[in-house]
């Protein structure tokens, strides 16, 4: 019997090494997997409240903004006026976002809700940063825009990108948690213009 084992030695050493060494590259792999998951949901945390700080700070000056060309609208008359002039422009004008520029192609890694969003909200940034020049009247223009161009889209980013603010801070257990902006009469002033023009 001792013969028998002696011969079978050499064979079962080799499938027991053979046996440790998928066992040991199968661990090693799984171990690298788990690895890079954690890293990239680590990449994903850091791209997702980066943004969400640079939005808090957008939010605040846009609700600024709204607050202000509400008051401003409301204070000067319903029917328009000069009141809206460069001075004012200046004075509450939208920097352009820096972070999401820069991290656009990682915000793609995001949940698609968050990523829907985020895309809403630097669009109706963008919107509002767009029209604000162009509510203060023009002699060269023979018509004139009214402030509802910023103000809905004020409206539309600092209130709908909350569900998406609240899903942050969750990931990354952010407290205390962001509220809105006062905005005003922000909204107050979009349904008068709005019953004003039927819509």
């Amino acid at each position: 019997m001792l013969e028998n084992i002696k011969e079978w030695q050499e064979g079962l050493g080799a499938v027991v090494g053979f046996v440790g060494l998928i066992v040991v590259t199968q661990v090693t792999l799984w171990d690298a997997r788990r690895r890079n998951r954690r890293s990239k949901q680590e990449q994903t945390l850091s791209v997702a409240v980066a943004i969400y700080g640079e939005m808090l700070l957008l939010r605040e000056k846009m609700a600024s903004l709204g607050k202000a060309a509400s008051r401003l609208y409301v204070r000067n008359g319903l029917h328009g006026g000069d009141y809206f002039d460069s001075h004012f422009v200046h004075r509450f004008n939208l920097p352009d976002p820096h972070l999401y520029p820069a991290l656009a192609s990682k915000v793609g890694e995001l949940p698609a809700d968050l990523v829907r969003a985020i895309t809403r909200f630097y669009f109706s940034y963008s919107e509002a940063q767009k029209w604000l020049p162009m509510i203060v009247p023009d002699e060269n223009r023979p018509f004139e825009y009214g402030v509802n161009y910023v103000l809905d889209p004020i409206l539309s980013a600092v209130v709908e990108i909350e569900p998406a603010l609240v899903q942050i801070e969750f990931m990354g257990a952010i407290t205390p948690a962001a509220s809105r902006p006062d905005l005003g009469e922000t909204e107050s002033v979009i349904e008068m213009i709005e019953d004003m023009w039927g819509n």
